[in-house]
């Protein structure tokens, strides 16, 4: 019967233990980034079915959705929407109907994503490089939607 040779001395252990300590937190760190990544895609694919249900809304009534409360559906909304959550353990969404004090302007619409975790708020951002206008403000990062 074979076994594990002892190790050679206290030197050998330690640097065993040093190792594998390393190589946990190391682990650690990358299960960390990949749960951001995961979270970041699921936000921007919400953040998407917001959008195209606002844009639908619009299209069938002329009109943006009223302006909604922050992590609540806003009024009218709900049957063109999916199954999205505004208002998530780590982050709030809140839909945003910007005022205009020129009538014959069309009013600016928006999605605003609010979290602590600017690792998130930059994660969704690259996810959603390209789709809307967007800007940034301290916590939270908000898309404009185009008007119809």
């Amino acid at each position: 019967m074979s076994s594990a040779p002892a190790p050679s001395s206290l030197t050998d252990l330690l640097f065993g233990i040093v190792a594998s300590a390393l190589m946990a937190s190391l682990g650690l760190l990358q299960y960390g980034e990949t749960r951001i990544r995961v979270e970041a895609a699921a936000v921007a694919g919400e953040l998407r079915m917001v959008a195209e249900a606002a844009i639908a809304y619009e299209a069938s009534t002329g009109d943006w959705p009223p302006d909604g409360r922050r992590g609540e559906v806003p009024n009218g909304l709900a049957p063109f929407l999916g199954a999205v959550e505004f208002a998530g353990r780590r982050r709030v969404l809140e839909w945003d109907r910007f005022g205009i004090t020129d009538p014959g302007d069309d009013p600016i619409a928006g999605v605003t994503l609010r979290a602590a975790d600017r690792r998130l708020l930059g994660s969704v951002i690259a996810d959603m490089a390209g789709e809307y206008p967007y800007f940034v403000a301290g916590n939270q990062v908000t898309w404009l939607l185009p008007g119809g």
